[in-house]
């Protein structure tokens, strides 16, 4: 076993998911009484960035292999709003994140798996890989309880997410 992180006491990390070309690794960092974060890490664990810094709970990352050349995308679920809702990290290199809100249902949703688009001559036309649409399946809940669902989420209906409420 190889620490890719150090022990700490004011620290504790939570799931972690390595990004496509295996070059970065995101994680959930709790920092105790102050934030649950998402923090972009390079593959031998050192920190590169904070990606979210607020009083939200981010859920676990899920990176999206499809994105446009030079673009890395992250999605991930926050209560940033005060209602778990969907949210997308767009980051060109390892500047300047872009946080945007890409679904909202009012009951929340969570736990949040891309799926992989088929690379075939076919979908270039379709929903293919030139999309700027992307599918997901998340938990959504409902007053019977967590339902899997399906959610297409288009580029052009992203909006720059709002400010947190949980900070």
């Amino acid at each position: 076993i190889t620490p890719l992180t150090e022990f700490s006491t004011a620290i504790a990390w939570g799931p972690a998911r390595w990004s496509p070309d295996g070059m970065r690794l995101v994680s959930v960092r709790f920092t105790r009484g102050a934030s649950f974060d998402l923090v972009l890490l390079s593959a031998d664990g050192r920190v590169i960035r904070s990606l979210t810094e607020d009083r939200a709970l981010e859920g676990v990352p899920e990176w999206d292999a499809s994105g446009p050349e030079g673009i890395r995308r992250l999605f991930f679920t926050s209560d940033r709003s005060g209602v778990r809702e969907l949210y997308v990290i767009e980051l060109d290199g390892d500047a300047n994140p872009r946080l945007y809100l890409t679904a909202r249902v009012a009951t929340g949703l969570h736990d949040v798996a891309v799926i992989p688009k088929r690379r075939t001559s076919s979908d270039a036309t379709a929903f293919g890989p030139s999309s700027d649409r992307t599918s997901i399946v998340a938990v959504v809940t409902h007053a019977d309880g967590g339902h899997l669902e399906r959610i297409e989420i288009d580029r052009a209906a992203w909006t720059p997410a709002p400010a947190s409420a949980a900070v």
